[in-house]
């Protein structure tokens, strides 16, 4: 059986109240990677308060970026943009053929990749803004995660 991620290992212990260690570990991490722990949260549990700390967090770096011309957003609005990007980050899936990346006919996949996601199983994803953000997002996690993994394993809880 493969090694399960530290975000897998938080996700069962926050559902079934287990793992101390992988708890703790996330307790202290979450004081130096506060929103990369948040955004973890968020993918474990979708409550409209994480949602909206962490749309503002969002909104807030795109603003910075713009005012230091990291980002063009074409006249687009920046809570807009995050919307759309953390949408897709949550769940990319593409909507047509349900990420399997075959068109179905008569509840019958088909020898034809799917045209809206060309065979990706994932849904496109516009706009510069919107790249810029998973960016941010996926760095953020990806920090949080290595942390997170770190403090798990010098509890004796890692992976």
């Amino acid at each position: 059986m493969p090694a399960m991620l530290i975000c897998d290992q938080y996700a069962v212990a926050v559902a079934n109240g287990l793992a101390a260690d992988v708890l703790a570990a996330a307790g202290m991490v979450a004081q130096r990677h506060q929103f990369g722990m948040l955004l973890q949260r968020l993918r474990v549990e979708r409550t409209p308060d994480l949602l909206a700390a962490a749309h503002a967090a969002l909104v807030k770096r795109l603003g910075d970026a713009q005012r230091r011309r990291l980002v063009r957003l074409d006249g687009r609005r920046s809570d807009e943009v995050v919307s759309v990007a953390l949408a897709w980050w949550l769940d990319a899936t593409c909507p047509a053929c349900a990420g399997v990346r075959w068109r179905a006919k008569d509840h019958r996949l088909t020898g034809s990749v799917c045209p809206a996601c060309h065979g990706s199983g994932v849904r496109s994803l516009e706009g510069v803004g919107e790249r810029w953000v998973i960016v941010q997002v996926e760095d953020v996690v990806s920090r949080a995660e290595a942390a997170h993994h770190r403090a798990a394993a010098g509890l004796g809880g890692g992976t």
